[in-house]
């Protein structure tokens, strides 16, 4: 097997995404959540926080039963980083930075992993943290709650209405109608 360098770089891409960076930041911190949106992950969770500290605990799919407890250092939307303090995985360190784009922002996601003590790297596993499906990934979560969905002049990402004859919903701009059924 050949020696790695300390911190290899298995990733540095950018991303302009159409919301505020106050709403990629509050994605990106929000780690109890992360199960919805990160790619293979299992199980997430925030463990404690203190100002722009956190520390917070993620499961993976691949390789099985694994853990990794991260370290998360914030500057208020501009900068979130990881850094694994735990974990049967290898030290890694993933820093996005988001910088205001005309009406979006720009994610830039670096990845690197210190794989000098590795004997075996599971095949497929620093793929699975390319930049380029993290960025992709965090895409779709911020479309789900981009602050373009608005009801004046964009689509109703959700809206319900109750009136006496139905119940209309407006779900994602598509407008659904419940009546009634005489039983």
């Amino acid at each position: 097997m050949w020696k790695l360098k300390r911190w290899t770089d298995i990733g540095s891409q950018s991303i302009v995404l159409s919301a505020e960076p106050s709403s990629v930041y509050d994605i990106l911190i929000d780690y109890d959540n992360y199960i919805e949106w990160f790619p293979i992950t299992s199980h997430s969770k925030l463990m404690v926080k203190e100002g722009d500290l956190a520390i917070a605990e993620f499961g993976f799919e691949k390789p099985p039963d694994s853990k990794l407890t991260m370290e998360c250092i914030h500057t208020r939307n501009e900068m979130v980083l990881h850094r694994r303090i735990a974990g049967n995985f290898p030290l890694t360190r993933v820093h996005w930075t988001l910088q205001g784009e005309g009406t979006g922002t720009k994610v830039t996601l670096r990845t690197e992993v210190d794989l000098s003590n590795w004997r075996v790297l599971y095949p497929g596993m620093a793929q699975q943290f390319v930049s380029r499906s993290l960025l992709k990934s965090l895409e779709g979560r911020v479309a789900a709650f981009s602050s373009e969905l608005q009801d004046h002049g964009g689509r109703k990402f959700l809206e319900i209405i109750e009136t006496d004859e139905s119940l209309e919903i407006w779900l994602m701009g598509k407008r659904y109608k419940l009546t009634p059924v005489q039983e």
